[in-house]
């Protein structure tokens, strides 16, 4: 999940400022977290990055579900957001499943990383988001495992040339019925 506008954004708040907003944001984010039985790899500036096991995610469509609520948080925070910051949080999510490897990495600063095609995949539907101009994306092979949801309406997309992978991935667009 990646901030929209967040370049823009920062520079309005100041770096301090810009701080407080992001906390705020991924602290109000915690209760879906748990809810939805997401696991956070990482922040990365302005982003977060969840993983779920394949049994997790596609159970009640929690992968699916946790971006649009957090939509929905959002919407409701509107007032607080824009009278403490004048912006009110909203992000473009890329969604995808496959294997990955998890081993640790580096000597002076060790981490455990996440490594695998799927990473780099979902970073590249993520970014097309701002593209398409959609909010949330996913891949054809997470549909494929999702139970269908009458309050999800699913946008195929068709076939879309992702910056760096040699093969086209086929995505599609998810909006709740209800916004």
């Amino acid at each position: 999940m990646d901030l929209k506008s967040s370049t823009t954004i920062a520079e309005k708040l100041g770096d301090k400022i810009y701080l407080e907003f992001m906390s705020e944001a991924f602290a109000d984010m915690t209760e879906a977290i748990i809810s939805r039985r997401a696991e956070i790899y990482k922040y990365v500036g302005d982003e977060i990055i969840l993983t779920w096991s394949l049994s997790r995610g596609i159970a009640d469509n929690n992968c699916l579900k946790f971006p649009l609520e957090i939509q929905r948080l959002f919407v409701a925070s509107a007032g607080r957001y824009q009278s403490r910051y004048g912006h009110i949080p909203q992000f473009r999510t890329g969604i995808h499943v496959g294997d990955l490897v998890i081993g640790e990495v580096g000597v002076l600063k060790r981490e455990i990383a996440l490594i695998g095609d799927v990473m780099n995949t979902t970073a590249r539907i993520a970014g097309h988001c701002r593209e398409c101009g959609h909010d949330l994306l996913i891949s054809k092979d997470l549909l494929e495992k999702l139970a269908g949801d009458p309050d999800l309406n699913v946008i195929p997309l068709g076939t879309v040339a992702l910056r760096g992978k040699i093969a086209g991935a086929e995505l599609f667009a998810v909006k709740s019925v209800f916004s």
